[in-house]
C-alpha cells in the first residue's frame, strides 16, 4: 500500500472530533484555521465558538468594529493575526461579495493568508487537490521522505511542498491533510515518536535510517531578546489615561502610557510600582512594571471611566492586572 493508502486508513479508524471538522463554510474554515496558527487547540475551542456566536457570517465580523472584533480575541494572542482577520472580512465581503476564492493561489493575496493556510481552506471547503503543511505536516512529510532540509528557510519549504502534493497522489485532498495532521499530533511527534504504532512506519525512509530525531531538519533559531517596559497609570476624576498602540508589540490595542527602559533605569525604577510581570513572547521576553503616577491632562490620552476600562482590548499582561484592579472598585 502507498503512504496515502496508509495513512487514510489509518485516519478513519483514528481521527479526532474537532468542532471545525466535516464542514464545508469557508468562513468557519477560515476562522478556525487563523485561530490554530501557534495556539493550542483546547485554547481555540471557546474563542471559535464565541466568533461564530457573535458573528455568523464573514459579512457580520466585516461590519463589527475594530474594539469589538480586538476585544472578542483578547487573551488569544499573536494580534497580527485579528487584524488580519478584520482586515480581510472587509476584504471579502466588498471586493468578492462576500464569497471566498476557492484556489490556494488567489486566497494567498488575502492578508495574514500565507502557504498553509490557503491551501487548508481550498482543500476542506473546496476540494481542491493540495497539501496543507503546518508544523506536523512538515515533521511527518520530512521523516517520511528522511529530507535533510532546514525547514525554517522558505525555499526549503517550497521543495517539501512539491514532495507533499506529490504524496497525495490522488487521495481527497480533505482526508489526507486531516490525517496528516492527527498523524504528527498523536503518533509522529517532535519528542519520542511512536514508531511502533505509526500506520506508515514500513514506508517510513527515517523509521528505515533510525534519523527520526533528526527529522526535521533546522537552523539554529535567533537568541531571544529582553526589553523592560514602564506603564503609567494615571488617574484623573476616576477617569484612566489609555491611548491605542498604531505599531510595535500590540497595534491595535489599547495600553496605558509606557516607555521603554534600558536594564539598568527599570530595575532601579521602584518608586510607586503597583504591579510588575515577565511576559514571554514568541522571540522576546518583556519584563513589565506598572507605576502609579501624578495626574496629567496630556490630550494624547484617551480617558476612560474606571467601571468601562475592561469593555476596550488590551493585552493579555496587562488585562490581568485590570481584572484584579476592578474587583477592588
Amino acid at each position: 500500500m502507498s503512504f496515502s493508502e496508509l495513512l487514510l486508513e489509518w485516519y478513519n479508524q483514528n481521527k479526532r472530533e474537532l468542532p471545525w471538522r466535516d464542514i464545508q463554510d469557508p468562513y468557519k474554515i477560515w476562522l478556525s484555521e487563523i485561530m490554530l496558527q501557534q495556539t493550542r487547540t483546547q485554547q481555540v475551542y471557546g474563542y471559535y465558538q464565541k466568533f461564530i456566536q457573535q458573528w455568523k457570517t464573514i459579512q457580520d465580523l466585516a461590519e463589527a468594529s475594530e474594539d469589538e472584533v480586538f476585544k472578542a480575541w483578547e487573551g488569544l494572542g499573536y494580534y497580527s493575526r485579528v487584524r488580519n482577520l478584520h482586515q480581510t472580512a472587509k476584504i471579502i465581503t466588498q471586493n468578492y461579495n462576500g464569497n471566498f476564492p476557492k484556489t490556494y493561489q488567489e486566497l494567498q493575496k488575502l492578508p495574514g493568508i500565507g502557504s498553509y493556510t490557503s491551501r487548508a481552506i481550498a482543500s476542506f471547503a473546496f476540494g481542491q487537490p493540495t497539501v496543507s503543511l503546518d508544523g506536523n505536516g512538515f515533521r511527518v512529510i520530512t521523516r517520511v521522505l528522511d529530507i535533510d532540509l532546514p525547514i525554517n528557510i522558505s525555499k526549503n519549504q517550497k521543495i517539501i511542498q512539491i514532495l507533499a502534493d506529490e504524496l497525495l497522489q490522488n487521495a481527497p485532498s480533505k482526508n489526507f491533510n486531516y490525517a496528516l495532521m492527527d498523524l504528527g499530533n498523536l503518533i509522529c511527534k517532535p519528542q519520542n515518536p511512536l514508531c511502533s504504532l505509526c500506520p506508515v512506519q514500513k514506508v517510513c525512509l527515517a523509521n528505515q535510517h533510525k534519523t527520526q530525531s533528526l527529522r526535521p531538519s533546522k537552523l539554529k533559531e535567533l537568541k531571544r531578546t529582553k526589553d523592560f517596559l514602564v506603564f503609567y497609570w494615571i488617574e484623573n476624576h476616576h477617569k484612566i489615561a489609555i491611548s491605542k498602540k498604531s505599531q510595535n508589540y500590540w497595534k491595535g490595542l489599547y495600553t496605558f502610557p509606557f516607555e521603554k527602559l534600558e536594564p539598568d533605569s527599570w530595575y532601579e525604577n521602584t518608586h510607586q510600582v503597583i504591579h510588575e510581570v515577565k511576559h514571554v513572547l514568541t522571540h522576546k521576553d518583556l519584563y513589565i512594571k506598572i507605576l502609579k503616577t501624578e495626574n496629567t491632562k496630556n490630550d494624547q490620552f484617551e480617558w476612560v471611566h474606571k467601571k468601562e476600562i475592561l469593555k476596550k482590548p488590551f493585552p493579555k499582561p496587562l488585562q490581568k492586572f485590570i481584572e484584579d484592579f476592578l474587583k477592588n472598585i
